[in-house]
């Protein structure tokens, strides 16, 4: 018998892309599908709910779903595990319900992404920061659990960062060119951007240097030790419609040639979970990749594409790319929700 899951928000866009990714996967059956906001869509079919634009097709026993309000009143109590890609606003109650009910819930919300008992989790860098779900059910008393996917710049940088690690990371800067936002919650319209780029999405750039380091940190007893890598990062919205590019700086306390970094990040350990698209790095070395246009696709969306890797005076720099609601939001998030199984979490 299969897991039966309940998409929270699934009238988003990464709740779409989610229910996208769920489609056909091999054991998780959705059987539950919510609106974003309490008065958003509820009430009707869930194919005419939202706009459906992905090439796999909406099966129909998800199709003909009713959308329910995000309510833990209303969301059935059977349902083994949750997916969520609710407004951080949203998510604060009805994840944190859930879980005091007895359920797991694996969000891409960005509320509680920092609190010490949560863990927050790339598949292949820090499994071991599930067992942090103990201490949460201890310190909560309750037998359900909340994980938590880093926001998507954070994935990103976290990957090459995490296989570039035995040599000592020491600090790196970030910069970030980022596709449009199409949550409720973005002010930037695609006219904002038209010949034109936005600096500074807000909160963005202390997200990717909190959260990065959590990310790499190492768990000791019930607390995670966040890595002490220094992080500088700024952030961009530009004008494409899909896709998260970010020129990456690296200082290492090695010195490392340039062949040896490619070689880490080329090999790379994958993880075996049935979402997992083999390793998930691509490198490229050619000075025109990676592309928005040409490789956010790569392993189904969810690897990240790795540019050409260049000397410089403190270390060396590479350009990473990745699809921004796919590896950056819904498929690290299902890849979580397939981790806390294989772990025995549910």
């Amino acid at each position: 018998m299969g897991t039966t899951v309940g998409v929270l928000g699934a009238t988003e866009p990464v709740g779409r892309r989610l229910v996208e990714l769920l489609a056909a996967h091999p054991t998780f059956e959705v059987t539950t599908v919510t609106a974003g906001t309490s008065q958003d869509h509820t009430g009707i079919q869930y194919q005419n709910a939202v706009t459906w634009s992905y090439p796999t097709p909406l099966p129909d026993r998800i199709a003909s779903l009713e959308v329910l309000k995000p309510d833990p009143l209303v969301v059935p109590s059977d349902i083994d595990l949750f997916v969520s890609a609710l407004p951080a606003a949203t998510a604060t109650v009805v994840e944190l319900a859930l879980a005091e009910r007895g359920q797991v819930v694996c969000s891409t919300a960005a509320s509680d992404r920092l609190a010490t008992d949560v863990p927050l989790v790339v598949p292949e860098i820090n499994p071991a920061h599930l067992a942090l779900l103990e201490v949460q059910r201890d310190d909560r008393r309750w037998d359900g659990g909340l994980i938590k996917t880093p926001c998507a710049p954070a994935t990103v940088v976290s990957l090459p960062l995490a296989a570039l690690s035995e040599y000592g990371l020491e600090q790196t800067t970030v910069s970030t060119l980022q596709c449009l936002d199409s949550s409720r919650e973005s002010e930037t319209s695609a006219m904002d951007t038209l010949n034109n780029i936005i600096p500074k999405i807000a909160g963005e750039a202390s997200r990717i240097e909190t959260e990065t380091r959590k990310v790499l940190g190492t768990l000791e007893g019930s607390e995670i030790h966040t890595h002490d890598v220094q992080i500088s990062a700024s952030c961009n919205r530009v004008p494409i419609e899909e896709g998260i590019l970010v020129n990456l700086w690296v200082t290492t306390d090695a010195d490392v040639p340039s062949v040896a970094v490619e070689s880490a990040l080329r090999d790379y350990s994958a993880v075996n979970l049935p979402s997992a698209q083999g390793k998930p790095l691509e490198v490229f070395f050619s000075s025109e990749r990676p592309q928005p246009r040409l490789d956010t696709a790569i392993r189904d969306g969810q690897a990240v594409a790795v540019g050409p890797v260049e000397a410089t005076v403190n270390g060396f720099k590479f350009d990473c790319l990745t699809h921004s609601t796919i590896r950056g939001a819904a498929g690290t998030c299902l890849l979580n929700a397939e981790l806390a199984i294989d772990r025995g979490y549910l």
